[in-house]
């Protein structure tokens, strides 16, 4: 059972010094200070910091925030699970998700959990959560509204309402002093997702329809609480006009703010030069391009003091007063900045890694190249500082997803890497997203295939620009990063000099059929590659075709994808005399969350490229 503790301490920032090598450590170390978010009044803001190797959620007054009379935060730990995200529920309450691991039918699959707590630590509960048929709480619990008018509810999505779908939830009006619930939506529909205007109406929602290898998209809207549900939009999942909702206007409670571009939040689809769009429910048409004044005259004055840079809205009050803007660079960790509209005063609020600051780090550059089909692949290219850009040992790192992106700015794993003297290069392979629906949609069943060939002419590429030695080549990656990087030494043995694979998918058999995959991702089931793809593209399953040596790195919890990828792996490359390293992280989980789990990453992958490259 998960049991929120709360304690106090003073929390002091610190700076180090460095000789000329920086110290793994630094940049394995979790950020000291990330993910700000501001309390509706504009008073206080709760954010992460990292105290001895863990996470802590702390509360202090954004007014006084750099005061050193004011050290004393109130932090709360999650014992044994680790911080998903939060919110305000009010101005005295916080909503805090946590996330753990659990095992079913011997499957390790990640639970979600809600609680609420006061802002000074006290009073910690759960929300009232009920298990389903299978012991599941529901998949993906969140607020769909704060209701910022109303100090006592919020609305959030809560408990599943079908057993058979873990995803089909009723939406609840939650009581913030108790945690109990009362139905706002029973969600008859069968949708995924719910969202409601400011009054409380939950007026929009999407469901997912399959049919056959096809998938739908379906947006739904009804106009009051007793009307029934009108079906606005019905189109191919991966149909390029497919509307995806983000929340209802502030301005007026008949219009969606929405998008058609895959990104992470509307920060990230703004940074992608996307654009976000506003939706007439009543119309059930795109009236034009929605623009956040007040967010564009937060950076405009933030720009002002700090040059011209690349900023993003962090978090905003509910009058709009109080604003926290994050600056980001790729040669400098993030920083953020307060900004008062009614002073037009910006501060420093804090910088993210504070014993980076002053090392001189890597420019990354945004690059690209052509693909053997003549696609044109982005990239990011790091190159280490003071190189002469001749003959540079290249680790490639793509990403995880496929169905992700990389982002221009401060990345630890890419300035750990150029620091050692490695040119780093993040190819943005097809089936990225924030580049295109085409692009993306040109990944669809090509693991292994069209993808892997993607990253292997960006190799070719900057063998044949001389930047870098052929004879020098490593490929790392993460998730499906890792398995990108195993399956590119059996498909492409003579190219590789060594690999590094950190959580990846190895045996693409075990992952395309996993419990977790057949409940959860009806999207990935349907991009996945053809059954007669799988085994030759399949890592596990083409050892033979191993020639360089492979450094693994398995996290025990991970519920993702599944220690055994790893263990298996190792265990039958060792049988076939293949020279195969192996690393796993006792109780660690998919993501980067546990410091001392990134020290022993960095410090294995270091030891393994100094070997090897």
């Amino acid at each position: 059972m998960l049991k929120p503790v709360v304690i106090l301490l003073s929390f002091l920032f610190c700076h180090f010094s460095f000789a000329d090598l920086t110290p793994v450590e630094s940049f394995a170390k979790l950020p000291q200070f990330a993910d700000p978010v501001i309390s509706p009044d504009g008073k206080h803001v709760a954010a992460l910091v990292s105290y001895k190797g863990k996470s802590l959620l702390v509360v202090k007054p954004l007014v006084r925030f750099k005061d050193p009379k004011q050290n004393k935060l109130v932090p709360i730990s999650a014992g044994d699970a680790l911080y998903h995200d939060y919110t305000w529920g009010n101005n005295e309450k916080l909503i805090v998700r946590l996330r753990y691991t659990e095992e079913y039918r011997k499957e390790k699959l990640t639970g979600v959990r809600m609680f609420l707590i006061n802002k000074d630590g006290s009073d910690p509960s759960y929300f009232k959560m009920k298990r389903n048929k299978y012991g599941w709480y529901k998949l993906d619990p969140h607020v769909i509204n704060q209701l910022q008018n109303d100090e006592k509810f919020v609305l959030a999505s809560v408990d599943n309402n079908v057993d058979k779908y873990p995803w089909y939830s009723t939406v609840h009006k939650v009581d913030l002093s108790t945690g109990r619930k009362i139905i706002a939506e029973r969600n008859k529909i069968g949708a995924r997702y719910f969202w409601s205007d400011e009054s409380g109406h939950v007026g929009a929602a999407l469901r997912l329809k399959q049919r056959s290898r096809k998938l739908y998209s379906e947006l739904l809207y009804k106009a009051d609480q007793d009307a029934r549900w009108d079906v606005l939009q019905s189109v191919d999942y991966f149909d390029p006009e497919r509307l995806i909702p983000l929340r209802y206007s502030e301005e007026n409670n008949n219009h969606l703010i929405v998008t058609q571009s895959n990104g992470y939040d509307e920060e990230d689809i703004l940074l992608q030069g996307d654009k976000l769009l506003i939706y007439d429910l009543t119309q059930a048409k795109v009236l034009g391009e929605y623009v956040d004044q007040d967010r564009a005259d937060a950076l405009a004055a933030v720009e002002a003091v700090v040059g011209d840079a690349t900023l993003m809205l962090e978090s905003v009050d509910a009058d709009k007063e109080s604003f926290i803007v994050k600056k980001i660079s790729d040669t400098q960790p993030p920083q953020y900045y307060h900004y008062r509209k009614s002073t037009n005063k910006v501060s420093l609020l804090a910088r993210s890694y504070p014993q980076l600051e002053g090392v001189t780090l890597a420019q990354m550059r945004k690059v690209s190249y052509q693909a053997r089909d003549g696609l044109t692949i982005p990239a990011f290219l790091t190159l280490p500082v003071g190189s002469e850009e001749k003959n540079l040992p290249l680790v490639v790192y793509p990403h995880g997803g496929p169905w992700a992106h990389d982002v221009w700015g401060f990345d630890n794993y890419v300035q750990f890497l150029a620091s050692r003297g490695y040119a780093v290069l993040q190819p943005q392979f097809r089936g990225s997203t924030g580049y295109g629906f085409a692009h993306e949609a040109a990944g669809y069943k090509q693991w292994g295939l069209g993808i892997q060939d993607d990253i292997t002419d960006g190799v070719h590429w900057l063998i044949s620009e001389g930047i870098v030695d052929k004879n020098r080549v490593c490929i790392f990656g993460a998730s499906f990063g890792g398995y990108a990087a195993a399956v590119g030494l059996a498909k492409t043995p003579d190219l590789y000099k060594c690999g590094i694979s950190t959580n990846g998918v190895l045996d693409l058999k075990r992952f395309f059929s996993s419990l977790n995959r057949r409940l959860f991702n009806r999207v990935e089931d349907v991009v996945s590659n053809e059954d007669e793809d799988i085994e030759a593209n399949s890592p596990f399953h083409n050892i033979d075709n191993i020639k360089a040596p492979l450094l693994l790195i398995g996290s025990e919890n991970d519920s993702r994808v599944p220690v055994e990828h790893s263990r298996k792996m190792h265990e039958e490359m060792k049988k076939r005399g293949k020279s195969v390293e192996y690393v796993e992280l006792a109780g660690g989980e998919h993501w980067r969350t546990i410091e001392a789990h990134e020290i022993k990453k960095m410090q294995a992958i270091e030891a393994f490229l100094e070997e090897h490259l």
